[in-house]
């Protein structure tokens, strides 16, 4: 099926990136294209817009080129437009041919500049081959060896120096992915321009404050707002604290007394370093960044020490893997700890202030806190 997120190279009378992506909906597909020419790639994108019926492994049609400005939805001005053609004729339409076979997509572009009478002419071809990562049911991050329990884990924290890492909590070892790369959605820019617009306007009757779109840190936080009210984002929950993380990894292991739960660790002062940070997903190049959420609207921001990773990419633990083989290093970790240490974990936890009712302020985290101590688990009995 055409649906998914597609990365590939192209080539021809230009050369770039291209990414695909495409939605699942019930009257067939939905989606986008973006270009980033060489040369062009931090000024400007090539975008095209599509929709097909039905659901065939391969299509053909014709589409109108756009050109925005990198990490926002606003249009090329004409003399952004002149600067970017350098003298050659930029196209106004593309004839499109996408072919599947499993993961890869071949791709052929045949761009035209469409006269106002009617009449078209050949700018350029573009062909190459775009791949969809595909995300397995389990964490392909290999866990710790050396320290597979509670005890040595603790050790192992506090003997980190302050700030330097993010961690995240999960009741079994599935791999990294937001909330919004596990539906049939895949078209960012429409989650960005439409969805959360609606979310906004639904909302701002029940909000104590306005969100303003266009401020990069307006707009992150109003997503992790979104995030905590259940509504799908291309957001990941992090924390400074990896005892915040236990926390989360063990409070909703009730009855289960076999296998592990999983707590992240990812290296964020050394990502940092290495990789260009963006609050955007309209018209970038894939990246994971971090960033601390503003707690507008949110007090659980500041108690749950939360960081929030941007993810424009589906298959996050490859994405990062690759970067990690590029420059020789390990960004990412995991440790797998056993389930029954639950009621000693969660012991622990609560006699450093780490409860329900201290990450969720709120009826919410009061009565889920209650819960835990008045109806104990099996780990309790």
């Amino acid at each position: 099926m055409l649906a998914g997120q597609w990365f590939g190279e192209l080539l021809g009378y230009a050369k770039g990136l291209c990414v695909i992506e495409i939605d699942d909906l019930p009257s067939g597909y939905q989606g986008r294209a973006t270009f980033f020419q060489e040369g062009l790639e931090n000024d400007l994108v090539f975008i095209t817009k599509f929709s097909i019926a039905g659901r065939a492994e391969s299509a053909s049609f014709v589409a109108r080129v756009e050109y925005e400005m990198v990490g926002e939805a606003i249009p090329a001005s004409t003399s952004d437009l002149a600067k970017a053609s350098q003298g050659f004729v930029l196209p106004n339409e593309v004839l499109v041919s996408l072919s599947v076979k499993a993961d890869r997509m071949d791709v052929a572009l045949t761009t035209l500049d469409r006269a106002t009478d009617g009449s078209s002419k050949t700018v350029g071809t573009l062909s190459g081959v775009a791949h969809r990562p595909g995300v397995p049911n389990s964490s392909i991050v290999l866990a710790d060896e050396t320290i597979k329990d509670w005890d040595s884990f603790r050790d192992y924290v506090l003997s980190q120096r302050e700030h330097q890492s993010v961690f995240r909590g999960q009741m079994k070892p599935y791999p990294l992915r937001t909330s919004f790369h596990r539906t049939s959605r895949k078209d960012l820019y429409r989650f960005a321009v439409d969805d959360v617009r609606r979310a906004l306007s639904s909302a701002i009757n029940v909000l104590d404050r306005r969100f303003d779109l266009k401020d990069p840190d307006d707009r992150a936080s109003f997503w992790y707002l979104l995030q905590h009210h259940g509504f799908p984002t291309p957001l990941l929950d992090w924390s400074a604290s990896p005892f915040v993380a236990a926390y989360f990894a063990f409070s909703g292991v009730t009855n289960e007394t076999e296998g592990s739960v999983r707590i992240f660790e990812f290296e964020l002062e050394r990502w940092h370093q290495d990789q260009a940070p963006s609050l955007s997903t309209l018209n970038v190049r894939p990246h994971v960044t971090f960033f601390q959420p503003y707690p507008l609207s949110n007090p659980r921001a500041v108690a749950q020490q939360a960081w929030c990773s941007i993810c424009t990419v589906d298959n996050v633990e490859q994405f990062v893997k690759l970067h990690e083989d590029a420059r020789g290093c390990r960004y990412l970790k995991a440790f797998d700890l056993p389930k029954s240490a639950r009621a000693k974990v969660m012991q622990e936890l609560r006699l450093m202030g780490i409860t329900a009712a201290s990450l969720m302020p709120g009826l919410d985290g009061v009565f889920a806190d209650l819960k835990e101590r008045l109806f104990p688990t099996v780990f309790d009995r």
